[in-house]
């Protein structure tokens, strides 16, 4: 399970862990290096243009370290976009995708959604709380920050693409889940995805924002 901007285990999918039957399900997420309690000794986060596709590689180095070579995504936001990229490029790996809230691309109205949410005081007092008691106010902006100036990057550096390229190699069935809702991911980009995708079915959640799982 891999968790969106910023996010971590304990932020993105603690409902997952305790309400999945651990006997039907073998869960294993993870908290992208420099998000959550991931070790800086160990991988420093690169806010580059390759962003995700580093986090992808580290993903694919810890699966074969724990000793599963092939598994299921659930995949939320950048988490989601992770998958994608995951998928095309090691498709023997990935038996199934489940992606919320996820974009293969950036366009102008996202860029000004980044801006915009730039000022925390915008967001959802819940989402918002989660992120100060994982980081700290101060943190939470720094990486914040930093996090909208690596889209802006992407948008301006490689015309948005995220992961455009990597969807028509993906073999593996996704569940493309999105909320109807959704002011941060807006609704065109599902489907893009949907269109995109060789084996992606689309389902909208007419209750949903951007956390609709």
């Amino acid at each position: 399970m891999l968790p969106g901007a910023l996010g971590t285990k304990e932020t993105d999918f603690l409902a997952q862990f305790d309400y999945l039957d651990p006997s039907a399900y073998t869960l294993v997420s993870w908290d992208p290096p420099g998000y959550g309690h991931a070790d800086p000794a160990l991988l420093q986060r690169s806010w580059t243009l390759d962003m995700l596709e580093r986090d992808a590689e580290v993903v694919v180095a810890l699966m074969k370290h724990i000793g599963s070579t092939r598994f299921s995504i659930l995949g939320y936001s950048d988490g989601a976009n992770t998958a994608f990229l995951i998928a095309a490029k090691y498709p023997e790996m990935v038996y199934k995708v489940i992606a919320v809230g996820g974009n293969a691309f950036l366009d102008s109205t996202d860029i000004r959604i980044y801006e915009e949410l730039r000022d925390i005081n915008t967001w959802d007092p819940q989402g918002r709380n989660l992120m100060v008691s994982s980081y700290g106010q101060a943190g939470f902006l720094e990486l914040w920050n930093k996090w909208c100036d690596t889209m802006a990057l992407i948008y301006k550096e490689r015309g948005g693409d995220i992961c455009k390229e990597e969807l028509k190699l993906i073999t593996a069935p996704v569940l493309i889940v999105h909320g109807k809702n959704d002011t941060a991911v807006p609704l065109h980009h599902a489907y893009h995805l949907a269109a995109h995708l060789v084996s992606g079915e689309y389902v909208a959640g007419s209750f949903g924002a951007l956390t609709c799982y």
